[in-house]
């Protein structure tokens, strides 16, 4: 009988991997577990750093979730393009990694850390079916000592129990968001133990309720027979909510169908859901144009209400048992926020009551009406309550005088038969933030290419919209695409590829010569899903006035 070859361990490295283990049940952050976790392994194989990568599915790329080391500090924010480095090759085959002589490493995090790596070994972070990132250990004795099979094993191990912890830690946060806590750790905080601790206590605070509300989705379930093509539309819309939601700091509380209810509790409570409002409805024809791509149907007919308003004196608490848990508020601007965003339609897509109005009047972040008066009828003899109510909406867009293209901060290239509709959201989203050409019909008067030419070198950022195809016509001379393209890399503009789903960079020898540099930009992946995730992204790649670096 063959008996299986021993392991490489011994007792100190078996004891050390149960003192991990026992982190697991210790109420510690995701991050203090896993830093215990790369402390260990740097300890015990001498590395001089060790970092955990998760995927992040709103960007596909790698980002670094906790560090050790002497750049730890550092790689907080740094990300990993799809498909670059060693990282995103364990990622990606699910195969462990030793490298002593570490060639064909993202240069780019050492560069932004000035840390130099020599040897490397990198694991999956896996559980059943789910690839989570990666874990790897750098430079053994300072890189002079060669990473062994033992020193593989022992991190294979680390790792799988970091993938239970990273699992526990995401179903944690599924657990809260069921529960009506979908919001930043730092915002929840005090608050998860009401959920968890099996208390039914209470709280008054100040808070500022959201409404919102899809408008005509019953006759939209009508006119699409294809249950699953409405079930994307509401995805869409209610990721997109909530994401501006989180982004100000702000609760989603309640999903009900096609409406949503958000909580905002910080001294700038009011100001945040305003803004957080605008960003909605800019967000929802934002999608309602990807919808309309999509689909024969013409669905110009949806639309998005919202209503706000504040309370001093909301009580806000959890309602049933250890089996069942939902976090609610009660108060009269609950009440009042229900009842208003019925009437947040025909053109009044965004309503607030007056201490919300209060809050955010001399701030310039919206445009109110005179107030209309609003009344809650109360059943039988009871008299009604009548609140003043203001319709709010966006500061108009202070029209540039016509202006030479040196006004504008960004050019974009598409091709107009498939990547229109992309390039014309992401323009409309950042159309508050900075200047865009996007159309030859911006061209001052002149001689055409010499004008289409020079706004390209005017601008210091060109956003080239990749889609399936788009390259495969650039070899010709007389193909605009392509000459654009190519005097943005001859000019030296900086150049951020978007890429939209079904595109694939082909190898540079298959490009035409004066354009093979554009694949070694770092690219940008268009995803309407995820769109604001994938804004910021964008905005880190541009280069704007007064931005640093």
């Amino acid at each position: 009988m063959n008996r299986p070859d021993p392991s490489p361990l011994d007792e100190r490295d078996l004891i050390a991997l149960l003192e991990a283990a026992n982190r697991l049940n210790q109420a510690d952050t995701l991050e203090d577990v896993l830093g215990h976790f790369l402390e260990l392994g740097e300890s015990l194989t001498e590395s001089e750093a060790g970092s955990v990568i998760l995927h992040s599915q709103a960007h596909n790329d790698l980002y670094f979730a906790a560090a050790t080391g002497p750049v730890k500090d550092e790689l907080k924010g740094v990300r990993i393009p799809k498909g670059k480095g060693k990282a995103w090759t364990v990622f990606s085959t699910r195969a462990p990694l030793i490298d002593n002589k570490l060639e064909g490493h993202y240069g780019n995090v050492d560069e932004k850390t000035r840390f130099r790596s020599v040897s490397m070994i990198c694991v999956p972070l896996l559980f059943q079916d789910t690839t989570y990132g990666v874990m790897q250990l750098l430079n053994k004795g300072g890189g002079q000592k060669p990473y062994s099979q033992r020193d593989l094993e022992l991190l294979q191990r680390l790792a799988t129990q970091a993938s239970i912890a990273i699992r526990n830690a995401r179903l944690f946060e599924m657990l809260l968001a069921s529960s009506g806590l979908h919001a930043r750790p730092e915002v929840r905080k005090d608050l998860i133990s009401r959920v968890v601790g099996g208390t039914s206590s209470s709280m008054r605070e100040r808070f500022t309720i959201l409404h919102a509300d899809m408008r005509a989705f019953t006759h939209l379930c009508n006119m699409l027979p294809q249950p699953e093509k409405i079930q994307s539309i509401l995805s869409d819309y209610h990721l997109m909510m909530a994401s501006v939601i989180v982004g100000h700091d702000g609760i989603v509380n309640k999903v009900m169908g096609d409406g949503l209810m958000a909580l905002f509790r910080s001294a700038d409570g009011a100001t945040q859901a305003v803004k957080a409002a605008l960003e909605i409805l800019d967000g929802f024809d934002r999608l309602r144009t990807t919808w309309n791509e999509l689909t024969s149907v013409n669905l110009g007919f949806l639309d998005v209400g919202i209503a706000i308003a504040t309370g001093d004196e909301m009580i806000l608490g959890t309602i049933g048992d250890d089996n069942f848990r939902d976090f609610s508020i009660i108060g009269t601007a609950a009440n009042l926020a229900g009842a208003l965003v019925k009437q947040a339609r025909g053109g009044k897509r965004l309503l607030c009551d007056k201490l919300t109005y209060r809050a955010i009047k001399d701030k310039k972040i919206a445009v109110a009406e005179a107030p209309e008066t609003f009344t809650i009828d109360k059943p039988g003899p009871l008299v009604g309550v009548s609140y003043d109510v203001y319709h709010l909406r966006s500061p108009a867009t202070v029209q540039k005088a016509a202006a030479p293209a040196a006004s504008y901060d960004a050019f974009f290239s598409y091709r107009r038969e498939d990547g229109s509709y992309a390039a014309r959201s992401v323009q409309q989203a950042l159309k508050e933030e900075i200047s865009i050409f996007l159309d030859v019909d911006e061209l001052p008067s002149g001689e055409f290419d010499t004008a289409l030419l020079s706004t390209i070198e005017s601008a210091p950022n060109f956003v080239v919209f990749l889609t399936r195809g788009s390259l495969e016509r650039c070899a010709d001379p007389q193909d605009w695409f392509g000459r654009e393209i190519r005097h943005a890399l001859e000019t030296r503009r900086n150049i951020v590829p978007l890429t939209l789903p079904g595109f694939d960079f082909p190898k540079p020898e298959a490009l035409p010569l004066e354009i093979r540099d554009l694949v070694r930009h770092d690219a940008v992946e268009f995803n309407h899903r995820y769109f604001y995730a994938m804004l910021d992204k964008l905005r880190g790649h541009l280069r704007l006035p007064g931005a640093g670096g």
